[in-house]
This record gives C-alpha cells, structure tokens and sequence, in this order.
C-alpha cells in the first residue's frame, strides 16, 4: 500500500495536511517511464506538466498510472482553469491539480468548484478509474473525493500578491505556488532574475 493509499485510508488525505513540507518535481516530457522513474526516486509529489510540455491527454493516463504505483502522488497543472481540464486530470487519477494564474478569490473558488462534486462543486461525475488511485470502492471516492483532491493555485501575477490572503483562505485551496516567470512579468522584469524589482517595495507573499 503505497503513502497516499495510506493517507487515505486513515484519514490523513493531503500531501501537506501534516505541516510538514513536500517535495516534488516536474514532469515535462510526456514519458510515462521518465515519471516511473522519478516516482521512485522518493519524492513526496509529481508535477504532470499540460500547461507548459508536450503532455497530451494520450499520455496523461500512463504517467499517472505510473506515478501512483511508485508512490508518489500524481499531481496535474490543468492548461486553463477550465471545468473539462479538471475533469479530465482527476478522472484520469490524479491526485490533485495546478490551477495557473488565479488572481484573485473568484477564481479560486471556480477551481475548487471545478474539483468537487456536488453538492460540494461542479465536477461532472464520469469516468470509472479515479477511484483505483486512492485505493477507494467507486462510491467511497464520490463520497470523499472533496476531501482527498488537492487544489494548488499558483500566485503569478501582482494581482494574485495584492489578493494572496484571500485566496489561501478560499475553503478547498490545499496550496499556493509562487509562478516566478509570470509574475517576474508581471512586474516588468521578464527573464531578469539577477535585477531588483522596479519598485522600492516589491510585493510579497507571507504565511
């Protein structure tokens, strides 16, 4: 029985529900023995990348297969925070998605909308597999699957820094994830990694 299994079944869902921190790594090459491989490298999480890599819904399925029985947990960043994305990822097994770009406490609570079903949100209920990665019967995983699916929204952008609080504080929001190139961007300093902000007081993101 692999950790996430086990969070499941005891209760203890979330990557990060003990305040403990997690490590992962991306998964840009659309390679579902890549992510094997990197599943059992013993990291916490695995990022399936479809925002920014080659990963197309024909490999989605096999990466996520083979990041679960590694170990780690199959984490997706949906292109859009767009209903048939998170649809798509979760009924596919993934253990929670990346939203990009959420700005504000609107969008946040769209994604979470988008990963719970009702009553608790808007997913679609479809697909016969999600289930098998937690190591549920179909009916348990309906029941509980707000409360296993991670939602990670990512800051990119001043807006999502000016409103940071309010988005961490959206119920459902399991985790904030500081998008450094867009938001680099956002502050007129695409690509400059070595030159101060602009500003004399550069935003920031506190605990």
């Amino acid at each position: 029985m692999n950790d996430q299994v086990t969070r499941a079944v005891s209760g203890d869902h979330r990557i990060l529900a003990n305040g403990q921190p997690a490590i992962g790594c991306w998964l840009s090459l659309g390679s579902p023995g890549a992510a094997e491989i990197l599943g059992r490298a013993g990291f916490d999480w695995l990022l399936i990348d479809q925002q920014h890599s080659a990963v197309g819904s024909d490999s989605l399925l096999d990466m996520i297969r083979a990041v679960n029985v590694s170990g780690s947990s199959p984490i997706v960043r949906v292109p859009r925070n767009e209903p048939q994305w998170f649809e798509q990822a979760l009924d596919s097994g993934a253990h929670g998605v990346m939203v990009p770009m959420v700005s504000d406490r609107k969008a946040a609570e769209q994604a979470v909308m988008s990963a719970r079903y009702p009553p608790h949100g808007l997913r679609s209920i479809g697909g016969y597999r999600a289930q098998f990665s937690f190591g549920l019967a179909r009916d348990a995983y309906l029941l509980q699957a707000h409360q296993i699916i991670e939602v990670w929204v990512q800051i990119e952008d001043q807006r999502a820094v000016k409103h940071a609080d309010a988005i961490a504080n959206v119920p459902g929001v399991t985790g904030l994830f500081v998008g450094p190139q867009d938001l680099a961007a956002s502050l007129g300093l695409p690509q400059c990694w070595n030159r101060p902000p602009r500003s004399s007081k550069p935003p920031s993101i506190t605990s």
